[in-house]
């Protein structure tokens, strides 16, 4: 399970570190085991039941099936010792699962550069982790970190030596941005590859292109342009302005106290968002979404997830092809559209809102409210009306759920 409420931030919170008080260097408590052997017992046990009927019918001796039951309980202990060495090998960061079991990162370099002559980042890593900050006071920093592939330990020299060898790699300082750069020459093995992450702190005015092909992006503190991709991290900023662009291929993403235009993209992953404001456009093609104190213009869609939004002042467009939606509205002056091809609606509205409603599903249910006119059809299954002599359009339709609202 993704914890999206996790807070860590900086370097750690990008290297294989598990959520909640357990860290990477913990190994296997006798509790995991236990509850991995208990798993593996119930996988095994209807082969037991087997045994026992053939018990009974007389086909094996007592002995026989005493031994062959051992045998299986063996064989359970031997796959549940397989599957902690493999999970040992899963470590969990502060907003997502990093697979691959590899060593701690070794810091390559430092560079220093005046914070007020940067004003732009480029940054390029072929599976790294890309961290920005803007909370630099007279110098910007960039720190370098790399590690080995398919969990091999190298020596600060020796990933040096091939970054040398197979990758190209710079890191410096063109005209007024902070340039990092690594990608490989050409099509090498993988297993002898390595993982180059950068953390950068600059002041707050610095507009960055980020990309890297398998890590996760942070950013914090910045202002101006920042555009950032991921092939299949995890995407996290917070307290951005101006215009900010984020897309993964299959990470989640969550985002927080930023305002501007704000548009985040994720072919599969969940989508978490708290204390935005502006014109903001979030989009998963499978997971859910979940949206609090959000004020502008929202836009929010997913292929086949819930939508989950409260405390919401905007002008809302929220849809999903096969998930349920719930809204609740802390001002309802802007107008707003919901729809699902399958799940339920459940709305929440003000009952000062000056609004006209109109309300499609299986059964649509509108609770009471001073100065309501509502028309409810025969089927019960369309409804119209005014609240407070009308104003704003709430638009709400389902092809297979229900549709309610309730007015606080």
């Amino acid at each position: 399970m993704i914890d999206f409420d996790a807070a860590s931030t900086g370097r750690n919170s990008l290297f294989y570190k598990r959520t909640g008080s357990v860290s990477k260097t913990d190994s296997w408590k006798i509790d995991d085991f236990k509850i991995i052997l208990i798993i593996s017992q119930l996988i095994f046990w209807p082969r037991f039941g087997i045994l026992r009927k053939r018990k009974k019918m007389g086909l094996k001796s007592k002995r026989n099936i005493q031994n062959i039951i051992m045998k299986k309980l063996q064989f359970a202990i031997l796959g549940a010792a397989l599957i902690a060495i493999a999970l040992s090998c899963i470590s969990v960061e502060s907003n997502g699962v990093n697979f691959g079991g590899q060593g701690n990162p070794v810091t390559l370099m430092t560079k220093s550069f005046d914070a007020a002559s940067i004003k732009g980042i480029e940054a390029l890593t072929s599976g790294g982790n890309i961290s920005v900050s803007g909370d630099a006071v007279g110098q910007a920093t960039i720190e370098v970190l790399g590690q080995g592939n398919n969990g091999k330990s190298y020596s600060k020299e020796e990933i040096m030596d091939i970054l040398q060898r197979d990758y190209e790699f710079s890191v410096g300082k063109d005209g007024n941005k902070i340039s990092a750069i690594c990608k490989r020459k050409n099509s090498i093995n993988w297993k002898n590859g390595v993982n180059i992450s950068y953390v950068i702190h600059v002041s707050k005015d610095v507009s960055s292109a980020l990309k890297t092909s398998g890590g996760n992006i942070q950013l914090s503190g910045l202002k101006g342009s920042q555009n950032f991709a991921t092939s299949g991290g995890n995407i996290k900023f917070s307290e951005l302005s101006g215009e900010v662009m984020g897309r993964t291929s299959g990470g989640n993403i969550v985002a927080s106290d930023s305002h501007g235009d704000i548009q985040a993209h994720t072919s599969g992953g969940n989508i978490k968002m708290q204390n935005l404001e502006g014109t903001i456009e979030m989009r998963t093609s499978g997971g859910n979404i979940k949206g609090e104190n959000v004020t502008g213009e929202l836009s929010s869609s997913t292929s086949g997830g819930n939508i989950d939004l409260i405390n919401i002042d905007a002008t809302l467009k929220a849809s999903t092809s096969g998930g349920s939606i719930e809204a609740s509205f802390i001002k309802f002056s802007k107008a707003a559209s919901l729809s699902t091809s399958g799940g339920s609606i459940r709305l929440d509205v003000p009952n000062a809102a000056k609004m006209d409603f109109d309300l499609r599903g299986s059964s649509v249910h509108v609770g009471a409210a001073n100065q309501i006119e509502v028309e409810i059809n025969k089927q019960k299954d369309h409804a119209t009306g005014h609240l407070n002599g009308g104003g704003s359009i709430l638009d709400a339709s389902t092809s297979g759920g229900s549709v309610k609202i309730a007015f606080h």
